[in-house]
């Protein structure tokens, strides 16, 4: 099969949903408790209060087999003990075949051990036939995630879809499905984090990260049948991560992202 026709396979059943960060694929996409800040505008948004203050993410994906084809993201985020609120936007697609954008607001709160949260999106997909001019649809979808933790132990779920509607393009309605995750992830020597997570239909994914010194950490993963290796770079608040990804419908992919951190908790 080309690398067009497993793309467009690819595509349609995961139309309304995405990838994770570089940081997160890095760790076998296993690694949704991993996120702070702005990138958890991208996995759990419950870990939007994983940290306090200003944080800012910007990243990249491609297919090594077919470069045309692109994921950017980007997305800011301030966060109080208590409180936080993050705003981004996530955009992928094939310039002569489609786009999809999704416009974010993650929304953060904390109940003493528990952080709830909440990410609209507005989805917004451009199909382009060669019959008919570009078509255009829109649709708005609520996300939410909880987490809880205690001490070097960290549990959460998140639903994407929650609330969804329909999208009617080009003559044909679909359905945007919800999808679930279940994670966990356990933080023993300090700087090495195990993670697992599961979803829908028993698909499973674990992951390892560990900070050698303080500024490079290496990450394994497996999801599903995807193997994955990722490493992180960083200098006080700024991170630097890379990703690849041995994906059995895309081929390898390859992710970078540029962080800034929130600070972490006392």
């Amino acid at each position: 099969m080309t690398p067009w026709i497993t793309l467009i396979v690819w595509i349609f059943p995961n139309l309304g949903q995405w990838g994770r960060t570089a940081h997160m694929e890095g760790a076998g996409n296993a690694a949704a408790l991993l996120a702070s800040g702005a990138e958890a505008l991208y996995g759990n948004p419950a870990q939007l209060l994983s940290g306090t203050g200003l944080s800012w993410i910007q990243g990249y994906r491609m297919p090594y087999a077919l470069p045309e084809f692109y994921q950017v993201y980007s997305g800011i985020s301030w966060a109080t003990v208590r409180h936080g609120i993050g705003v981004g936007i996530w955009t992928q697609g094939l310039p002569s075949l489609y786009r999809e954008t999704h416009l974010l607001v993650d929304l953060a709160h904390r109940f003493q051990s528990w952080v709830l949260a909440f990410r609209p999106r507005l989805f917004w997909l451009q199909v382009s036939d060669p019959n008919v001019a570009t078509v255009s649809a829109t649709a708005w979808l609520v996300d939410w995630g909880v987490t809880w933790t205690s001490g070097a132990f960290q549990i959460g779920f998140h639903q994407e879809n929650a609330a969804h509607g329909q999208l009617r393009v080009i003559e044909v309605t679909e359905d945007l499905p919800s999808t679930w995750e279940i994670a966990v992830r356990y933080e023993r020597p300090i700087g090495v984090s195990w993670m697992a997570a599961i979803g829908p239909g028993g698909k499973g994914r674990i992951g390892v990260e560990s900070w050698f010194t303080s500024g490079f950490a290496v990450r394994l993963g497996v999801d599903e049948r995807n193997l994955t290796i990722g490493m992180g770079l960083r200098s006080g608040r700024w991170e630097w991560d890379f990703s690849g990804e041995n994906h059995r419908d895309l081929g390898t992919t390859y992710g970078v992202a540029l962080q800034y951190r929130p600070a972490r908790f006392p």
